[in-house]
């Protein structure tokens, strides 16, 4: 079977993420008839009680429109689902999707047309208290097909160093 761009590129892709095992990174998920699903914060780690941003795309690269769209986005016990807050970008044209919510996204019914794509920030906060030694984000594709993406970051109590509360050189 002749490997295409989308397959090189996503092997590559696949590698770097194995080299960098415990590591953030987000591989975007491929499904038949062109959906391509991504999620993604731009981050490696978060601390407790941070609030992150994650960008979950999906984009229809096939030929033709896609309608009856259904996915969420399920985290680990480490972020607070309840207390999170969702906009979705890129509506209008035929795509749709439903605005924007409170709590993690569950979307139906959706369209997308061939060569657009729907946009979605969700903004999730790390709670103050947990066990877990990293949180995942999963956006999760359940129709037309079956496919999901997942982000993972490590948990750090401090990872910009200590804090000086006073100058240690007497210098003001």
């Amino acid at each position: 079977m002749p490997r295409t761009d989308a397959r090189r590129g996503r092997r590559s892709a696949l590698r770097a993420c194995s080299a960098l095992m415990a590591l953030s990174c987000a591989v975007p998920a491929f499904a038949g008839g062109g959906l391509v699903l991504t999620i993604e914060d731009d981050l490696d780690h978060v601390r407790y009680g941070q609030l992150v941003d994650y960008r979950v795309t999906l984009v229809n690269e096939g030929n033709a429109d896609a309608g009856n769209i259904s996915w969420s986005l399920v985290v680990s016990d480490g972020l607070d689902g309840d207390a999170a807050h969702w906009v979705c970008y890129g509506a209008g044209a035929g795509a749709t999707c439903g605005g924007s919510g409170d709590g993690l996204p569950v979307e139906g019914g959706l369209l997308l047309p061939a060569g657009r794509s729907l946009t979605w920030v969700v903004s999730v906060p790390v709670r103050p208290a947990t066990p877990d030694a990293w949180v995942d984000a999963a956006a999760v594709l359940v129709a037309p097909v079956e496919l999901e993406a997942v982000d993972r970051d490590v948990l750090v109590l401090l990872r910009d160093g200590f804090d000086e509360a006073y100058p240690l050189d007497g210098a003001d």
